[in-house]
């Protein structure tokens, strides 16, 4: 089978969870993922001082890779996940409640603590789950809400690509986001069925603020 040509250059457009959308052209070979981050920062000047992840398909990029190494480069178009959170100042802030947790067994969305993510992300991403499975959540989940989230990641998780458990559970955070997001995503092939959630992860969708870089 013949090697598809790289393109010189793609789009690549970036939703992030606090809702908005970006659309930028780079060279899948000589630009990085971190610098795709820092034209994001110069850009949004709002999360200048926020700590971004970018995901594509369940997998956590990284800062020295090119889209190429991931093999990207052959495609017009590719869709990205940004996760923003705080630097030092919540990850302060919520320390003590990260510490407590440890030496317990880490149940439902707490597992993902063991991939780095910290308290207040963590209950950002509880919250979000329960109010599109309809259940209550006021702070303080019960044994019958853990079972859920337990069975959502492990149902979840059984059909992601193979990668290091932290990859894994990156690939967990797309279907919280999918929903709020992009819903034309859906139409994209980078997305397993399990990612998609069912019907009720995308019953409502908030109006983004678009912005296209050339």
């Amino acid at each position: 089978m013949p090697q598809k040509h790289l393109l010189d250059s793609v789009l690549v457009n970036i939703n992030s969870n606090d809702g908005n959308e970006l659309i930028i052209r780079v060279s899948p070979v000589h630009d990085n993922i971190l610098s795709i981050k820092n034209l994001l920062r110069r850009t949004l000047p709002n999360i200048t001082h926020k700590n971004i992840r970018l995901i594509h398909n369940g997998r956590l990029l990284d800062d020295n890779y090119t889209l190429a190494d991931y093999g990207l480069g052959t495609i017009s178009t590719v869709y990205f996940l940004c996760s923003l959170s705080e630097f030092s100042e919540s990850s302060t802030q919520f320390k003590d409640s990260d510490e407590e947790s440890e030496g317990q067994e880490e149940r439902g969305l707490d597992r993902l603590r063991k991939s780095g993510y910290n308290a207040e992300e963590i209950r950002s991403i509880r919250m979000e789950f329960h109010r599109t499975h309809r259940t209550e959540y006021n702070g303080e989940t019960t044994e019958h809400q853990r079972q859920l989230e337990d069975a959502w990641m492990e149902s979840t998780g059984e059909t992601l690509p193979g990668g290091t458990v932290y990859q894994i559970l990156c690939g967990l955070i797309l279907g919280f986001f999918l929903g709020l997001l992009c819903l034309f995503w859906l139409r994209e092939p980078v997305f397993t069925r399990k990612h998609r959630m069912g019907k009720g992860i995308f019953k409502s969708f908030p109006k983004t603020n678009r912005l296209l870089i050339f």
